[in-house]
């Protein structure tokens, strides 16, 4: 992900021309990379809010 947006901000800058699938290729592979994390959170019981709302609870 980091290489396609590296060269389409390189080609938009140095060719002034926009690769349209550079862009949309990385916005799905940007909302792939959430969803997998957020899949991966939950599987290993690592919730951010979860913890933050036990934290501040009394037992």
């Amino acid at each position: 992900m980091v290489i396609i947006v590296f060269y389409s901000v390189i080609s938009r800058s140095i060719l002034n021309s926009s690769i349209a699938w550079a862009e949309e290729l990385s916005r799905i592979l940007f909302v792939w990379l959430v969803f997998t994390g957020a899949v991966l959170g939950l599987y290993n019981i690592e919730h951010l809010g979860l913890h933050i709302l036990l934290d501040r609870l009394k037992p």
